[in-house]
C-alpha cells in the first residue's frame, strides 16, 4: 500500500459520488457506458482559516453506510474504440513530418565522429617542475 493510499484510508468520507461516463464511437457508432465510485471528504484547511477543501478519491468499494450522489458526465465522442473491427482515420491528413523521424527531432542519422590523433605528451620530470618554480 502506498503512502498516499494510507493517507486516504485515514480520511473518513462524508458521502460517495458515482460518476457515470458515456463514450460514443464515431467509427462503429458503439456506445460505451461505465461508472467510477469516489469518496467525497470535506477537509478543514491546515491553518484553520479559509474555505473547506472538497477531496474526491477513487475507491474500489465503499467502507461505510453514507449517502450516495450520482453525477452524469457529458457524453464524449471518440474517433475509434476497442469494439471497432476496422478502425480507420482515413479522413485525417497524413503527418507533416516523414515517418522516418528519429529520437531528438532528427530526421536523418547523425554522421560518425572523426577522431584526431594526437601525439602522446611526455610526463614532466623533476627538472621541468623546478623550472616552473623559478
Amino acid at each position: 500500500m502506498t503512502m498516499v493510499q494510507e493517507l486516504h484510508d485515514e480520511i473518513i468520507p462524508s458521502s460517495y459520488v458515482i460518476l457515470a461516463f458515456t463514450q460514443r464511437c464515431q467509427c462503429c457508432t458503439a456506445v460505451h457506458r461505465w461508472s467510477e465510485t469516489y469518496a467525497l471528504a470535506n477537509l478543514r484547511p491546515s491553518m484553520g482559516l479559509g474555505k473547506r477543501i472538497s477531496n474526491l478519491h477513487r475507491i474500489d468499494r465503499p467502507k461505510y453506510d453514507l449517502p450516495i450522489e450520482k453525477r452524469v458526465m457529458p457524453e464524449k465522442l471518440i474517433p475509434f474504440c476497442h469494439s471497432c473491427y476496422f478502425p480507420t482515420l482515413h479522413d485525417l491528413p497524413p503527418p507533416p513530418v516523414p515517418p522516418r523521424q528519429l529520437l531528438g527531432g532528427l530526421t536523418e542519422p547523425p554522421k560518425p565522429l572523426t577522431t584526431v590523433k594526437r601525439e602522446a605528451t611526455k610526463r614532466p620530470t623533476v627538472a621541468d617542475l623546478m623550472e616552473l618554480l623559478k
